[in-house]
């Protein structure tokens, strides 16, 4: 990994209409010019503490850069879309670029623009993927779209799931206030071959891999007892909204602080949601020129980003297990699960 040359060009944050009058609202209330503390950060010359009365988020921080990518380490807790009225925080994307503008950006001194290439939703944390070029943008939503990128999570829960491994496949349908469900769900043994490319699922179809283990949870950030937990690694086939919470819900076992799929008071006891994107692989095109019709030649990009927000990501515990997946500087990712077994030999073919 390393910084790009800063570029003339600075990406400027602009938050949506709606989003701004309600922090100038809150400003005004307070005292405060809205102009001002909207175009430069109230206090201390932090672009986003205006918008925050509630306990600050950590920072997103750079975890991999080259010359046509950046990938964050997204916080837990921080929307995508600056459209989070409640606690009055930007999205992660208008954060970002507001702390390019400060300089304050942890890993690059990247100062270009930034374009969005997927999502992850807002108690997720992990690798979040932008592009500098409009055509890489392009190109890289396109892989996505085609299924063409190898994407591994992490997640632990309170409860044991249906089955220890499996997968789980079916349609995502809407529920009520702003969650989803699985229609046709089920969670199936693993046959046990190997991941490879699987063939692809059917349109509106989500589908997810799983291994379950347990791991001794520390008590969470409020000091309880230790207490038993599990963990999900998962990888998704497809990228449906709230795939995966939806998916370790229909296994019983909810994502541990998930206030929209687990009981809600028993999730408000933990410092975060727990789940983490730990790992991606896809194959771009080696020759800048070439985003735009992906020929030629191709490189592997692999980044890997161990999780650090939550108390329960520190235990000795999590970090074993973490070091037994093999995901750092390794060819092949879980070389004992013909489930998730994935190697960058298989994406250049």
């Amino acid at each position: 990994m390393r910084a790009a040359s800063p570029s003339p060009r600075v990406a400027r944050a602009r938050a949506p209409p709606a989003y701004r009058r309600a922090v100038a609202a809150r400003l005004c209330a307070r005292g405060v010019s809205s102009r001002s503390a909207l175009a430069r950060g109230a206090d201390d010359g932090d672009p986003f503490a205006f918008a925050d009365p509630s306990p600050p988020l950590a920072r997103p921080r750079v975890v991999y850069e080259d010359d046509e990518l950046l990938a964050l380490d997204k916080p837990p807790g921080a929307s995508f879309h600056g459209d989070d009225l409640e606690h009055g925080r930007p999205g992660v994307l208008a954060l970002t670029r507001a702390l390019q503008r400060e300089g304050l950006l942890e890993g690059t001194e990247y100062a270009g623009d930034l374009h969005a290439v997927h999502r992850l939703d807002k108690l997720t944390s992990g690798i979040l993927l932008l592009a500098k070029r409009r055509d890489v943008a392009a190109a890289l939503a396109r892989e996505f779209r085609e299924r063409r990128v190898v994407k591994v999570y992490v997640a632990l829960t309170a409860r044991r799931p249906k089955k220890k491994m499996g997968t789980v496949r079916g349609v995502m349908t809407r529920a009520r206030r702003g969650a989803w469900k699985l229609e046709r769900g089920d969670a199936m043994a693993s046959s046990g071959h190997s991941s490879g490319r699987s063939p692809s699922p059917p349109r509106g179809e989500a589908v997810t891999k799983f291994v379950s283990r347990g791991i001794a949870g520390g008590g969470g950030a409020s000091g309880r007892p230790s207490r038993p937990l599990r963990l999900m690694t998962l990888r998704p086939l497809t990228g449906k909204t709230h795939q995966l919470r939806v998916a370790c819900k229909s296994l019983g076992a909810p994502i541990l602080g998930d206030a929209r799929y687990a009981d809600k008071t028993e999730a408000e006891r933990e410092d975060r949601g727990y789940l983490h994107a730990a790992a991606m692989r896809l194959a771009v095109p080696s020759q800048t020129n070439a985003f735009a019709d992906g020929g030629g030649a191709r490189r592997i990009v692999e980044i890997v980003c161990r999780p650090s927000v939550g108390a329960e990501w520190g235990t000795d515990a999590f970090q074993s297990a973490w070091e037994e997946m093999g995901l750092e500087d390794s060819d092949v990712w879980f070389p004992e699960s013909p489930l998730l077994r994935s190697t960058r030999a298989e994406l250049l073919t």
